[in-house]
C-alpha cells in the first residue's frame, strides 16, 4: 500500500482528501487573514503525483469549515457546487 487517500472515487478516478492542521505549513491563527495556509511538501508531492495518474485530487481544508459556519445557507451550497470545479 503505496498511498492513503480519505475518500475514493475508483470508477471516476476522483480522490478527496481532508486536510487537518497537519498537512499546512502554518496554522489559521499564525496567518490570520482568514486565507488558507500553503499546503506542506509531501500534500503537494501526493497530489502531483495522484494526478499524474490520472487521478483528479479534491482537498478540502479544515479552515473551511470554520469559514463555513456562519455562511447562509444560499451561500454555502454556492461554495459547495463551485469547489470541485
Amino acid at each position: 500500500e503505496l498511498l492513503k487517500i480519505d475518500i475514493v472515487f475508483e470508477k471516476e478516478r476522483v480522490a478527496l482528501e481532508l486536510d487537518g492542521p497537519s498537512h499546512f505549513l502554518k496554522s489559521i491563527e499564525e496567518k490570520g487573514d482568514g486565507e488558507e495556509p500553503r499546503r506542506d511538501g509531501p500534500t503537494m508531492a501526493k497530489t502531483r503525483l495522484m494526478e499524474s495518474l490520472g487521478w483528479k485530487v479534491l482537498r478540502h481544508g479544515y479552515m473551511s469549515d470554520e469559514k463555513l459556519k456562519n455562511m447562509p445557507e444560499e451561500k454555502m451550497r454556492e461554495f459547495w457546487v463551485k469547489k470541485p470545479g
